[in-house]
């Protein structure tokens, strides 16, 4: 009597698991990312970027799990380098288009933070004095309320810092009374910077 043996490989269900696993985790690290994107130090604020985004983190995780399958079979699958060269252009790309771009304007600037309002985390305002010296008054209009800090001597370039605090909030007019250069961005300014914080107190209902 003849016994037949199947040798048909055994089911990769363990690899299809960690592929999705993978696959979801990269989506979620995306949609997370561009929703709390003011706490961190770039800017994501175009449907290109946003797109760059989730194709680079999808391309990532397509390469780790490739990775995974050479490291399980103990040779290179089929895919690894051209995953590896789409893997790097798309990282390329996405930070190419998520440069900081800031808003500016001398004595007002129209300031939209997040991507396209949307986020959360610090953002500031950096003011540049056009008269060292004087004692500047800094309005912030954003959202409902009126930010208004005691005026202040500038003397330098000051960075004024608040908390986006809604998901979601309509762009914010930042405003002084003497002319002065104004920038807004996203994220933590440099440490070595003058700052100044807006903090509860320094804010009332418009």
């Amino acid at each position: 009597m003849t016994t037949h043996t199947d040798s048909s490989p055994a089911p990769q269900g363990g690899g299809d698991t960690l592929g999705t696993v993978l696959g979801l985790a990269g989506v979620v690290l995306a949609v997370a990312v561009m929703l709390f994107q003011p706490a961190l130090p770039y800017e994501i604020n175009s449907s290109l970027g946003m797109a760059l985004l989730v194709c680079s983190s999808a391309a990532l995780v397509w390469l780790i799990n490739l990775g995974v399958q050479w490291r399980r079979q103990r040779q290179r699958p089929r895919g690894f380098r051209r995953a590896t060269a789409i893997t790097g252009v798309l990282g390329v790309l996405f930070i190419l288009a998520a440069m900081q771009v800031q808003e500016t304007g001398v004595r007002t600037a129209h300031c939209e933070f997040g991507v396209h309002g949307v986020g959360y985390g610090m953002v500031w305002a950096k003011v540049e004095p056009r008269e060292p010296g004087k004692k500047y008054q800094v309005t912030v209009l954003w959202a409902g309320w009126i930010g208004r800090p005691e005026p202040v001597v500038l003397n330098q370039a000051t960075f004024f810092t608040f908390l986006k605090r809604d998901v979601y909030s309509p762009a914010a007019d930042v405003i002084t009374d003497h002319d002065a250069k104004i920038t807004c961005g996203d994220g933590r300014p440099p440490a070595d910077e003058d700052q100044i914080h807006l903090v509860g107190a320094d804010w009332i209902p418009g």
